[in-house]
């Protein structure tokens, strides 16, 4: 025992003789130390300036421009050092990459009923009540599932069920905004704002799938309560489209550019302008168009696919027209099944009221404004095109003509059989179609007509618990 403490002992004097042995020899912390050899980090033309840096962060854009997902770049030496030779070469590098990576805010939802989702490179969510929309996203709906979504021009696009479409740009000029669109499946329904004003027709709303909106006063029932007026729906109705007029004529004042639409499916290319739009594609089949006329300097145009030059025809205006699966043939639609799909868009007063609110409310400044450039860019996030536009236009039609005259002969390898309309159709307006009779069936309910007795507060709950 004692041959163990005395171990012991000895162990701990040895650890102490070596801490203080080691303290003295430490000099004291005195003047300045070099920790670094100076020519490394003080030579002139390394060193950076904030002043040396003009160009500054887009609105909504991170300043930080670094591609951290790219760890293979960023822990290599030889590609960085040669990635940094190219920059150096090039002062602007940093505007026309922040340019070119920032995706542009196209819009966003209005209501989803059902599941909704975007699909954002790699990434996958559900959108609901005002989720954003950019550039590059793409929309998809599921089995028994609708979205309307408000673009930043005062458009309006609603997805049926089992639907996927991809918002590839936006580009805004000084008196036009431009869209381009793909449909990869499904169908959907394109609005351009007009500044006609509702005419009022004492019929519900037909897309009643997306009822009550979320916001309170694109609601009927939200003037049912006002100035005591109890279980009048035709006053509240009335009301409520002498509201959308009054906002219509309020932004017809300000709001003076036009709107142009790119779009596409696998077998369709077209530029329109001014019309309402329908467009059905079955994956791998026929796509069904129709256009509606609705501002006096509409027009439309078919690009067949192919190889060998551009050539186009000036669509039919109000009926539907049957493109070949291979996009190099248009023709009329002889079948009546295709009628029903614009029934819920007939009556859409609460949709067209919550589009002129948040105009005047969110888009109004950006369509507005005179700025130019980056300033333009710095404010609103978004890239001011000039003359420039035309040409790029140009080039996304010849460009996807061919490229999509490639993808339909792969595919033909990959499905095995056409996807044929048969009893799809029913799919796109069967819910929607139920909704709108069973909200007529229930109109003169008790339960109904308990709304005209609540108070605001009582009503907004209603909204935020029933609301789409």
């Amino acid at each position: 025992m004692m041959k163990k403490l005395l171990v012991c002992f000895l162990t701990i004097l040895c650890c102490v003789e070596r801490v203080k042995a080691e303290v003295s020899l430490a000099p004291p912390v005195q003047g300045e130390f070099e920790f670094q050899i100076k020519r490394l980090h003080e030579q002139e033309d390394w060193q950076n300036d904030a002043k040396d840096i003009p160009f500054e962060a887009l609105k909504g854009q991170k300043k930080n421009v670094t591609e951290w997902h790219e760890t293979e770049s960023l822990l290599d030496f030889e590609k960085w050092r040669a990635l940094r030779a190219k920059k150096d070469q090039w002062p602007q590098w940093e505007e026309f990459d922040r340019m070119r990576k920032f995706d542009e805010q196209l819009g966003e939802v209005i209501s989803c009923s059902g599941s909704c989702y975007v699909h954002r490179g790699l990434k996958k969510g559900k959108v609901t009540y005002r989720s954003l929309i950019q550039e590059g996203d793409e929309l998809e709906t599921q089995k028994d599932s609708y979205l309307w979504i408000l673009l930043l021009d005062g458009s309006l696009v609603r997805l049926a069920p089992q639907t996927s479409i991809s918002f590839n740009e936006v580009n805004i000029l000084d008196k036009e905004v431009f869209f381009f669109l793909r449909l990869q499946k499904g169908y959907f329904y394109l609005k351009p704002r007009t500044t006609k004003e509702e005419k009022f027709e004492h019929l519900l709303d037909t897309d009643q799938v997306f009822y009550p909106l979320k916001h309170l006063s694109s609601n009927m029932e939200f003037y049912q309560n006002q100035k005591g007026f109890l279980e009048m729906e035709s006053f509240s109705l009335k009301v409520l489209y002498e509201k959308t007029n009054e906002l219509i004529r309020k932004n017809n004042k300000w709001l003076n550019k036009k709107s142009k639409y790119l779009l596409l499916a696998p077998n369709v290319s077209m530029m329109t302008q001014g019309s309402d739009v329908h467009m059905l594609h079955l994956e791998g089949g026929h796509s069904y168009l129709k256009t509606l006329k609705n501002q006096p300097d509409s027009h439309n145009r078919f690009y067949y696919r192919g190889y060998q030059g551009q050539i186009s025809r000036k669509l039919d205006e109000d009926k539907w027209l049957d493109i070949s699966p291979s996009g190099k043939s248009i023709t009329p639609y002889q079948g009546s099944d295709l009628h029903m799909l614009s029934f819920p868009v007939t009556r859409i007063t609460s949709i067209l009221h919550y589009r002129e609110t948040r105009l005047k409310e969110k888009y109004q400044n950006l369509l507005k404004s005179d700025l130019v450039g980056s300033d333009f860019a710095k404010a609103f996030g978004h890239r001011k095109w000039g003359e420039e536009q035309g040409m790029h236009v140009d080039y996304l039609v010849d460009y996807h003509r061919r490229n999509e005259t490639t993808n339909l002969f792969s595919l033909k390898k990959v499905l095995a059989e056409e996807v044929l309309l048969g009893n799809i159709v029913q799919n796109y307006y069967a819910k929607a179609m139920d909704a709108y009779l069973a909200r007529q069936n229930t109109r003169d309910s008790l339960k109904r007509k308990s709304t005209a007795y609540m108070d605001e507060l009582q009503l907004r709950t209603w909204i935020l618990r029933n609301g789409k």
